[in-house]
């Protein structure tokens, strides 16, 4: 075998590792850049070694092997972006040894492959620091890390010493926008960071969730990632999502914002991190292999048995899924994973198995641990009166459940909010405030058709309760102080769109939480009145004539469609008054529901 610098053109083997607990570690050679990059690879036990090393955290991007780098046992093809995280890597004086995924894993070999996920929330753990790469640097970048650092440095600590203090807030409120994050270029230079794609990835969230430490480069650029996730949270609790231009941008500023809860989920939960909390969280992130939905955060489980088997990429997507969710209900022994389910027509997955490719974002929190729904009533903390009567045979699944009522009539489309009204630029407000006001006015006409409630009182009560979706935006019950909330938002709205809304007098903080509930309960979701009269969402996917469901253990109500004696699931559904089993009582009579 030559030794050879310039003529290792034959392709690097790789030496299958000695234990599958070990790990490889990239060295970059002095000299290296200056027309070639060259590198070796050292095998050593991630749970003994005392050797620093830096994970490397990055979006993969374009597919393509375009760029090749050497060494004595041979060359490596990889990826442009990769080429150039290495190439910064080296100008930024950095001689401490890499873990790079693409090149520290025998991508060829699906075994290893499947050990190494098993090993990534230590990898990078144990990591001295995580090297977030989100691309070279773009001509607006600076702007954008300058502006993030001094917003957080002046808002931070006020922010979170005044989150229940809705007068402060307000004040904080006024004075950002009287700054430059309402410049233009200010604007458009935090949406074009934003818009990075290393934001949006699945693998990238078990990454920095998992990191002890982390900076984010744009080429020679760095800043912590803190600055990034603590920026994030502060421009969401302030409402100020709408000034990023773009949908993308504001998505993937709101999974920075999300880094911060999760960091503090993995810490508190410890023991009872479970796996379907994770995948859950995840869903609208983006993977090139759809297993890798599942896989990209297996290590930050806790679960004893996460998977029905060890990882492995031989297995089909759909035969994944399915096996997944048959698991996490004989292994969780309750239904919830069913509230996760999302109707699409023509899907090969059965109905009642979640497709986690769809990122569906119209999803009722269930926090088993803090006010949650109990639609089954005593059942629905019950898991194993749910699991001793339910059968799995391949695609059906029988459980038992209750049929309750048909959906009489909907809104006509599913409504989609995208912002704030209060916080865009004009021309915005007007179109965003309409599209609110349209919202209010079409479930209100529902509510009114309603025989179930006779009062004005009874009605107005109903509806405003069903508007937020019984929940505030900390995912905590209403109570009867937050009524006085949504009137006075319900109140400001007509007096902005008649333009003689006084500013001074807008609680911009609460009338932010309504609106933020508003939008949650209308994302993908229709209003509906059932045949009784009730009054709730339902899927967008959603017709007359689908039934309102209760299963025995399930927390929330499941829209069912007859289908050739059996029923599809469409999804979870919110339906004012029977959350907390007032309709199914002590006596209720539970019946076998096949599912296909």
């Amino acid at each position: 075998m030559s030794t050879s610098w310039g003529s290792a053109l034959f392709t690097y083997r790789y030496v299958p590792l000695r234990e599958p607990t070990n790990i490889r570690l990239l060295k970059l050679l002095p000299g290296s850049g200056d027309g070639g990059l060259r590198f070796t690879l050292e095998e050593v036990e991630l749970d003994f070694t005392k050797q620093e090393y830096h994970a490397v955290s990055y979006a993969w991007g374009p597919a393509g092997l375009n760029r090749t780098i050497f060494s004595k046992e041979g060359c490596l093809e990889i990826t442009r972006n990769l080429f150039d995280l290495l190439q910064q890597y080296i100008l930024l004086g950095r001689d401490i040894s890499l873990w790079v995924d693409a090149i520290c894993i025998n991508q060829n070999d699906y075994k290893e492959r499947a050990q190494q996920i098993l090993l990534m929330r230590e990898i990078y753990s144990k990591s001295r620091r995580v090297f977030v790469w989100l691309g070279q640097e773009q001509p607006s970048d600076k702007q954008a890390f300058e502006f993030i650092k001094d917003f957080v440095d002046k808002y931070k600590a006020r922010v979170n010493r005044n989150l229940d203090n809705s007068d402060e807030m307000r004040k904080i409120s006024e004075e950002v926008t009287m700054s430059n994050a309402y410049d233009e270029v200010v604007c458009l230079s935090l949406t074009q960071l934003f818009s990075r794609s290393w934001f949006a990835r699945a693998w990238t969230y078990q990454e920095i969730v998992a990191a002890s430490d982390s900076c984010v480069s744009c080429g020679s650029l760095c800043i912590h990632f803190d600055y990034i996730s603590q920026f994030a949270m502060i421009w969401d609790v302030l409402g100020l999502q709408g000034r990023l231009s773009s949908h993308e941008a504001q998505y993937n500023a709101s999974q920075a914002a999300h880094i911060i809860l999760a960091k503090d989920y993995v810490a508190e939960a410890g023991a009872r991190s479970s796996l379907i909390h994770f995948v859950q969280n995840t869903r609208t992130r983006k993977a090139t292999d759809p297993r890798d939905k599942i896989y990209s955060v297996v290590a930050l489980t806790s679960d004893l048995k996460p998977l029905p088997y060890a990882p492995t990429y031989k297995v089909g997507v759909d035969r994944l899924y399915i096996d997944f969710a048959a698991h996490v209900i004989s292994q969780n022994r309750n239904l919830d994973i069913l509230a996760m389910c999302c109707y699409e027509s023509g899907n090969r997955l059965p109905s009642w198995v979640p497709d986690w490719r769809k990122s569906f974002t119209g999803m009722l929190k269930i926090n088993r641990a803090e006010q949650p729904f109990c639609a089954s009533g005593s059942s629905s903390m019950d898991g194993s009166l749910a699991i001793n009567r339910t059968s799995i045979n391949r695609t059906l699944l029988v459980v038992q459940g209750i049929l309750l009522e048909q959906i009489k009539s909907q809104t006509d489309i599913h409504l989609t909010l995208e912002g704030n009204a209060f916080i865009k630029v004009f021309d915005d407000q007007i179109r965003l405030g309409n599209k609110q006001k349209t919202l209010a006015t079409v479930t209100r006409k529902l509510t009114l058709e309603s025989p179930l409630y006779i009062s004005d009182d009874e009605k107005w009560q109903a509806w405003w309760r069903t508007l937020v979706g019984g929940r505030r935006s900390d995912n905590t019950r209403v109570t009867d102080g937050f009524e006085r909330t949504v009137w006075q938002y319900l109140e400001a709205l007509d007096g902005f769109l008649a333009q003689d809304l006084e500013y001074e007098s807008v609680n911009l903080v609460e009338h932010l939480e309504v609106e933020l509930r508003l939008i949650t309960m209308a994302n993908g979701r229709r209003f509906c009145l059932t045949h009784s009269g009730r009054i709730g969402w339902i899927p967008g996917a959603a017709r007359p004539g689908d039934v309102v469901t209760i299963f025995r253990g399930s927390a929330v109500p499941v829209l069912l469609r007859p289908h050739n004696g059996s029923y599809l699931v469409i999804g979870q559904c919110y339906i004012h008054g029977i959350m907390d089993g007032e309709a199914v009582g002590d006596t209720a009579q539970f019946n076998p529901i096949s599912l296909v």
